[in-house]
């Protein structure tokens, strides 16, 4: 088996590489340049904006599987880079390895950001365009709409929002927007209960999806039980080595209230001017998050782990 991963800059696509080079598994990565992975990888530069270069192409009869976790997730951005890369990047990639085993990196988001999610099950989205608030949800759909047409035999992973602890997850950056004097002010002081997936869970159902290419469709991926929020960052924030910060409160109502104006004040939105907070970003503290796992476990084999349990 060779496995290209695309992507392998970022959290999730570098630990599937290093997953798989301690498994003994040839792998190839594409993508922006990397200084980060080792030498003895071989890599190639693709901006996934643009059609594949030759060197990329001339891979496609020795690649068994690609795993695709190359995507702009950032919850404010230009509509046209999102969709640039997210939906017609992830066409270009499907089109240079039409006949590998394909591994598509999705996200919960395509259940929409609005509203609570309860034990929702794969087949509660994606949700219809006009229903998502961000462009990271709405090309995360229209992503998943391009696999299923084109590779109907495809996985699709879901994992709720992923984090990793002493490693740039964006955790620590999104809390640091709530700091004042010296405590994160979070809406609502973050008490919903919520699902959260720890890295190694998302990696350990991408190895399950390579050793069984029979399994397809959409798979819900988090750590199996919802956290109480505000515990689960005391948690997070004790096994970093960043200084502790008290957590406290603000009314969440005002809080995404403010930032539907900030929002409504920029015609064009790009990456230079994000407001201080999205209304995206306020919903991930108040709205619960919980998903159902059953296909993880029954079709993937999959028993994830709760990472964030107190110890004590």
């Amino acid at each position: 088996m060779t496995v290209i991963v695309t992507g392998a800059s970022g959290l999730v696509g570098g630990a599937v590489v290093r997953a798989l080079q301690t498994r003994g598994t040839p792998v190839l990565t594409v993508g922006g340049p990397d200084p980060d992975l080792p030498s003895r990888i071989h890599h190639i530069d693709w901006d996934l904006r643009e059609d594949a270069p030759v060197d990329a192409t001339a891979l496609a009869p020795r690649v068994t599987a690609v795993v695709h976790c190359a995507r702009m997730s950032d919850d404010w951005g230009d509509a046209d880079d999102f969709h640039a890369v997210n939906v017609a990047g992830t066409r270009r990639v499907l089109d240079t390895y039409p006949q590998a085993r394909f591994i598509h990196l999705s996200s919960t988001a395509v259940y929409g950001l609005l509203g609570e999610h309860t034990r929702l099950y794969e087949e509660a989205g994606p949700r219809d365009q006009a229903d998502y608030r961000d462009e990271f949800a709405r090309t995360a759909a229209l992503a998943e709409a391009v696999v299923t047409r084109v590779q109907p035999k495809a996985l699709i992973l879901r994992p709720a929002r992923i984090y990793a602890p002493g490693e740039d997850d964006g955790v620590y950056a999104s809390l640091s927007r709530f700091a004042r004097r010296g405590v994160f002010a979070l809406p609502g002081g973050a008490k919903v209960h919520t699902m959260l997936a720890h890295v190694d869970n998302v990696v350990t159902a991408v190895l399950a999806g390579l050793d069984r290419p029979h399994v397809r469709g959409p798979i819900n991926v988090a750590d199996p039980q919802p956290y109480v929020l505000h515990e689960a960052i005391n948690t997070y924030l004790a096994r970093t080595d960043h200084p502790h910060t008290p957590l406290d409160t603000r009314p969440a109502d005002l809080a995404i209230a403010r930032a539907w104006l900030a929002q409504k004040r920029v015609k064009t939105p790009s990456a230079q001017n994000r407001p201080t907070h999205t209304v995206t970003e306020i919903e991930a503290y108040v709205r619960a998050r919980s998903y159902d796992l059953s296909r993880l476990r029954n079709l993937l084999s999959v028993e994830p782990a709760q990472h964030l349990a107190s110890q004590g």
